[in-house]
């Protein structure tokens, strides 16, 4: 069976009902009165790209969101350290990155710091990164 997004609970549940016995089948297919539930239903079943793509759009938020985040803890990691100039690159990196989220674009990181953020589990932090 097509995952389909709920209308509500009892639009669902009554259409699995009728649909579970072969003489409320034909009711459903005969009777005009249950024209809207196969009409809507049918409707939802068409949708199913919409809801995809909103998954997709917001498994990459949650990336990026990552992505900000390990930036900010490189900055802050870097700055207790006497390497100023790596940590200096991490924090116009993660204000970059903060505007980057609304207006789109690629953030700007040396390339030598590239492979410090974007680890083997993190792999996708690559498509954020423009070397500089």
């Amino acid at each position: 069976m097509m995952w389909v997004e709920a209308k509500s609970v009892d639009v669902d549940l009554l259409y699995e009902y009728l649909l579970a016995n072969e003489s409320r089948r034909r009711i459903l297919q005969k009777s005009k009165k249950w024209n809207w539930l196969e009409k809507d239903i049918a409707k939802k079943q068409d949708d199913w790209v919409d809801v995809l793509q909103m998954e997709l759009t917001s498994a990459k938020l949650h990336q990026y969101d990552l992505f900000i985040k390990s930036l900010h803890r490189e900055y802050k990691n870097l700055s207790r350290s006497h390497n100023q100039s790596d940590a200096d690159a991490f924090g116009r990196a993660y204000k970059a990155a903060n505007d980057v989220r609304k207006h789109g674009g690629r953030v700007k990181l040396p390339a030598h710091l590239r492979d410090v953020i974007a680890t083997k589990n993190r792999q996708f932090f690559h498509e954020f990164i423009e070397d500089i």
